[in-house]
């Protein structure tokens, strides 16, 4: 320990970074191997972004996204909401999660199901381009 102390102090920096085991075990569990891999277990997919090919879409979600596109079309809102919606493409995870998060409020309105499904569209990228597309298309019908 005063080893590893003495080389801080200097101004040499250890070997290898070490995290005591705060269990007492002699397992290995903390090494510094193990905990540097551990870390980088947890981090290798925090920022990944999802693959532009892999996002399809089951029947449930296709059915959910006609019917909005299908309501905005009957209320006459196809223009602005296709305006709207091309302004907020980057937002749309965000977005996903203030409707997860404003869920109790909203749950009145809509129901909690078809609310859980659309935060779970929102949720990947080639959503608002598709339900662009599917209003676009209702429209021109």
């Amino acid at each position: 320990m005063n080893h590893v102390r003495s080389e801080i102090i200097g101004g040499n920096k250890p070997t290898q970074d070490f995290i005591p085991n705060t269990k007492g075990a002699s397992n290995g569990v903390n090494s510094p191997i193990n905990t540097k891999s551990n870390f980088w277990l947890k981090l290798k997919y925090a920022f990944s972004v999802e693959d532009e090919t892999s996002s399809t879409f089951p029947d449930e979600e296709m059915q959910l996204l006609n019917k909005v596109a299908n309501i905005i079309v009957k209320k006459r809102l196809a223009t602005a909401a296709v305006m709207f919606l091309e302004s907020v493409r980057p937002l749309n995870f965000l977005g996903s999660q203030a409707m997860v998060f404003f869920q109790p409020i909203v749950s009145f309105v809509i129901s909690t199901k078809e609310l859980d499904l659309f935060a779970k569209i929102l949720e990947k990228r080639k959503s608002i381009p598709l339900l662009i597309e599917l209003i676009e298309k209702r429209e021109n019908e």
